[in-house]
């Protein structure tokens, strides 16, 4: 076989692939045997091995490549086909995760508020306790009792609202990084 018959043989082979792909294998052969010059075109045709078995690895590999540019596209269809599920899927997530936030907050500034409050309405019981002092003794001693205790369940409610409003925002900044640093693929 010489290297005029080996490439039509190739040709005939290769003939349900592309033009494009045909030209690319055939146009490297022309080179292989071109680089190996005449007086060794035998031996180079023995090298490379016969047309069908050269054929044969051309067609696998064009398959292959073309499964892998088939898969690509079933994954676009997938993702437009699963788009009116996934958006709304998506925007609830979203949607939910605000909710939570705002719930976290609204806990941290209701606590907050009945800690400032129970502190206050103390204040103005010790306060009312010297306008009862003159009327009744026993009664004035229970008003500043219950202002002073008001006052120190103020404090504690107001300063564990202080840690759990700085441990729930450090908490939440955290897992939004995370979201947001997954979503950029780091």
């Amino acid at each position: 076989m010489n290297r005029k018959e080996f490439i039509s043989e190739l040709k005939v082979k290769l003939s349900k692939l592309p033009k494009e792909e045909i030209d690319n294998a055939v146009e490297y052969y022309e080179e292989y045997f071109d680089e190996a010059g005449t007086e060794n075109e035998e031996k180079a045709i023995k090298e490379v091995g016969s047309p069908s078995k050269i054929a044969s690895q051309i067609i696998a590999n064009f398959t292959l490549k073309s499964k892998k540019d088939m898969s690509v596209l079933w994954l676009v269809i997938l993702a437009i086909f699963a788009a009116p599920i996934a958006f709304p899927l998506a925007i609830t997530a979203v949607v939910l995760a605000f909710a939570f936030i705002i719930v976290v907050f609204s806990l941290v500034f209701s606590f907050g508020v009945a800690g400032i409050a129970l502190m206050v309405g103390g204040v103005f019981s010790v306060l009312l306790s010297f306008i009862v002092l003159i009327q009744h003794l026993p009664t004035a001693i229970f008003i500043a009792g219950s202002g002073l205790l008001c006052i120190g369940v103020g404090m504690l409610i107001t300063w564990g609202t202080i840690i759990l409003s700085k441990n729930s925002f450090i908490w939440i900044i955290n897992l939004m990084s995370k979201f947001v640093l997954r979503g950029n693929g780091k």
